[in-house]
């Protein structure tokens, strides 16, 4: 389904949260865009600080 094309996760995620700004901008299709927006900053921010906070 999907081609085999390489992509770096520095160029992948920017990518995708930039197409669910734009779905959950443009249309009603029933997905909750930003809550997959929160999800990624709460993965990020997890991520980068979860030593500071023994987690």
């Amino acid at each position: 389904i999907f081609p085999p094309v390489a992509l770096e996760a520095r160029i992948l995620i920017p990518g995708l949260i930039i197409l669910e700004l734009f779905l959950g901008l443009g249309g009603s299709d029933g997905v909750a865009h930003f809550a997959h927006i929160g999800g990624a900053l709460t993965g990020f921010l997890l991520t980068k600080y979860r030593y500071k906070f023994n987690m």
